[in-house]
This record gives structure tokens, sequence and C-alpha cells, in this order.
């Protein structure tokens, strides 16, 4: 699980930041794609508004194989000079469980908004 945020520059929507993002993923691991049943949604995150979406993705290391997935979030303020970012990965099969158990920590994330 990770959090955080910081400045954007150049500025940057919450969508150039999902594309961002999406860029990492699919660089480190191809094959990289919406987890299925999933989309990506409008929404906010103790007070950020963003969007939200699930990748699924193969972590690969030592000739062993996992799938995994990543539940997402990110935001930017109104300017786009501030990003807010929250990712929870985890084994795909575990993601629900992880996300429900990461809740309490998450929901006491206080973003600085500006």
């Amino acid at each position: 699980m990770t959090a955080a945020s910081g400045t954007s520059s150049p500025a940057q929507t919450a969508l150039e930041n999902k594309a961002t993002l999406d860029s990492y993923f699919k660089q480190n691991y191809p094959d990289t794609r919406m987890c299925p049943g999933t989309s990506v949604t409008n929404t906010t995150f103790n007070g950020a508004r963003g969007v939200s979406w699930v990748l699924c993705f193969t972590l690969r290391a030592g000739g062993h194989s996992v799938a995994a997935a990543a539940s997402l979030f990110t935001g930017a303020n109104s300017s786009g000079s501030v990003y807010y970012v929250v990712m929870v990965v985890t084994r795909q099969d575990s993601l629900k469980a992880y996300v429900a158990g990461a809740k309490p920590v998450l929901s006491g994330i206080h973003w600085k908004l500006s």
C-alpha cells in the first residue's frame, strides 16, 4: 500500500496522472490490463477528487510468477499543480480482502488539499 502527494510539474489533471501510472505499469509489467469487470470511476478519496481503477498484471522473479492486481486512485487539485495517489497492490485473488483490511488505514489519510 502506498499513498503519496506532491507537486506536479508540469501541471496534470487526474486523467493525465492516470495515464502516467498506466504507462509505468505497462513499461514494467507488459501484460498490464484493466481487471475484468472493473472500470474507471470518477470518485473522491478523503476529499481529493480524482479517478479510481483496477489493473491486473503478472509479477515475475526468479522463474516464479504470480497474478497481481493494483487498486489505484489518483487525483489532482483544481490547478493540476498537486497530485494525489493511492496504490494497493497484492495477489489478484486476495485484492478484495486486502483492500477491505486496508480500509481503516486508508480512511486515516488526511490530504493537505490546496
